[in-house]
């Protein structure tokens, strides 16, 4: 099913944090929705990435949406990383 969007709405952008597995599986979900903008994939888990997006190197300029892989991610980490927000996508098991 592909999202329907109305003139002069962003168009979403994913910064999307998980294993590769997952990735392969979102990139795939993504296209046949037709979510197809710039996305940002990171292939990391908790030990790779502690700190999520907000990591130095990290910016989150111009991407609507942070998503983490469960799998790679503890819901403890998940929280730390997202604590001024205190909502945040959790995907598993696509």
């Amino acid at each position: 099913m592909k999202v329907p969007f109305l003139k002069g709405q962003a168009f979403p952008r994913f910064l999307v944090f998980g294993e590769e597995a997952t990735i392969h599986s979102l990139r795939g979900l993504f296209k046949r929705s037709g979510l197809i903008g710039k996305h940002h994939f990171v292939v990391a888990n908790e030990a790779s990435a502690a700190d999520g997006h907000a990591g130095p190197f990290i910016s989150l300029k111009g991407f609507t949406h942070v998503v983490y892989d469960c799998r790679a991610f503890s819901f403890l980490q998940l929280s730390a990383c997202c604590p001024a927000i205190g909502k945040w996508d959790c995907v598993w098991n696509l």
